[in-house]
């Protein structure tokens, strides 16, 4: 992959899943079918960090580097396509508004979807996801001057705001377990931006130590958290929600494979610390958006200058440098 066409076209700077985007622009579903020089091939991505976490979606580990691993190794209702584009990946679901007053959003799953261990996907892994990102549970509230908890209980700690998902009602799901109607307490412009598919429901429950009937029942019978009352944490939600905030940090490629499941095109398959991360083809993956190559080679290069002389030198096909003029006119220059 040392194409000089291609590496043009790498030259970008990028942030957030926008590498992601890039790397997998081979796997859209109006991409020509790789030819047989292609099928074998591996792209190699310079990166600036190195991978931290298998669950990006918590505020000690949203790196982009932990949110591109996710976005290559994670299907969800929609996708981001090599022109930044929000378009919805029909191959694992929909997600369509039904109302508007109130605000009504129906997740619907395809059949047969697959985590890359086997299990299938379902409404108890929407359930999960909604449950870790809305702050439906949580009754706590910070001192305005340290920002520390004085009182009641912060479950998952989520990156970001909850505002807008936190007004939701506890989801109905449909008898076949395909399908989940979340109804918004408040107009929410966003409503399209909440892909209802987090970390694999099943492996939640087993990291807690319950099964998946007692999770899903503790999630739709524990009444919402209220700052002006807290109350005693409920037992099975708090375990989880503690492996889900740190549970998925790593410094190296765990042995509990269950910690890296896939749902999504790609599915790591190697890391050497401080080098890089290796992805291949999930052979269980259903969906459309099938890469044109067979490997994803993720090369940890924290220098912008190095990155440019690996991308010179034909070592890497994409970099993702630390924007600054000077790396800019040196791009510009190739």
């Amino acid at each position: 992959m040392s194409n000089p066409a291609w590496r043009k076209r790498a030259l970008v700077v990028a942030s957030g899943v926008a590498v992601g985007a890039l790397a997998l622009a081979g796997c859209t579903p109006s991409a020509p079918a790789p030819d047989e020089s292609s099928a074998d091939a591996s792209v190699i991505v310079a990166e600036v960090n190195e991978l931290t976490s298998f669950n990006p979606n918590t505020s000690q580990a949203n790196l982009d580097i932990n949110s591109k691993i996710a976005y290559l190794t994670k299907s969800g209702f929609f996708y981001i396509d090599d022109e930044m584009g929000l378009v919805p990946d029909e191959s694992f679901g929909t997600m369509e508004k039904i109302s508007d007053d109130p605000l009504t959003v129906e997740y619907t799953l395809n059949e047969g979807l697959e985590w890359s261990d086997g299990d299938p996907i379902d409404s108890d892994d929407m359930l999960f996801a909604w449950a870790a990102v809305s702050g439906y549970f949580d009754d706590y509230t910070l001192d305005e001057e340290s920002g520390k908890i004085v009182s009641g209980t912060q479950y998952f700690d989520v990156a970001g705001s909850t505002a807008g998902v936190n007004t939701t009602e506890v989801p109905v799901v449909s008898d076949d377990k395909l399908k989940v109607t979340l109804t918004y307490g408040t107009p929410y412009v966003d409503w399209n931006l909440l892909n209802l598919i987090d970390q694999p429901v099943h492996v939640m429950a087993e990291k807690a130590g319950v099964t998946v009937e007692e999770l899903i029942t503790a999630i739709t019978t524990t009444p919402k958290g209220d700052p002006a009352a807290p109350v005693t944490p409920n037992p099975t939600i708090k375990a989880v929600a503690d492996f889900w905030n740190t549970g998925f940090d790593v410094t190296s490629l765990p042995a509990d494979e269950s910690l890296y499941l896939s749902s999504g095109p790609f599915i790591v398959d190697a890391w050497a610390p401080t080098q890089s991360v290796t992805l291949k083809l999930n052979d269980s993956y259903k969906g459309d958006l099938k890469p044109s190559y067979n490997e994803m080679v993720i090369r940890f290069i924290a220098d912008s200058n190095a990155q440019v002389t690996a991308l010179q030198n034909g070592e890497v096909d994409v970099i993702n440098p630390q924007a600054s003029e000077a790396t800019l006119d040196t791009l510009n220059g190739l």
